[in-house]
């Protein structure tokens, strides 16, 4: 079945995620830093601001802010770049055990600033909040 123009279905609005993931395509930024931390039961640097540094759309680089430490390389596969964490959100909307999840946006960027994920009851400790802020691009 073809879709027209007059086609309620061909006319909806683009979701709020629909709407950010353009604006963030649009910005076609490639290396950039952003501040990130995640509140959730796992403890380590992830619990603390961490400027994440963005080289290609690969991590290269996580340093803390207050102390200026450097993660530890064996722990970059715990900060997800901005594409990384749209991914995350799209796994999130389809996956069973998920209760609720609301997500917040830059308003320039379309980066997404708040993830907040609430597992069904029956899961435990799988709640997070993950933040991100002050995006810059590098190149």
């Amino acid at each position: 079945m073809a879709l027209s123009c007059s086609d309620p279905v061909a006319l909806r609005e683009p979701t709020p995620l629909e709407q950010a993931e353009f604006r963030w395509v649009a910005q076609s930024l490639h290396s950039y830093t952003y501040e990130a931390r995640t509140s959730c039961f796992c403890g380590g640097p992830i619990m603390r601001w961490c400027l994440v540094e963005v080289d290609r759309d690969t991590i290269t680089r996580v340093t803390e802010v207050e102390s200026g430490d450097t993660v530890h390389s064996s722990e970059l596969r715990y900060f997800d770049t901005v594409d990384e964490r749209f991914e995350l959100i799209h796994s999130f909307m389809e996956a069973d055990w998920v209760d609720e999840l609301l997500v917040e946006y830059d308003s320039i960027y379309g980066y997404p600033t708040e993830i907040k994920l609430v597992s069904k009851p029956v899961v435990t400790d799988l709640d997070a909040v993950y933040y991100a802020r002050n995006l810059r691009r590098v190149r």
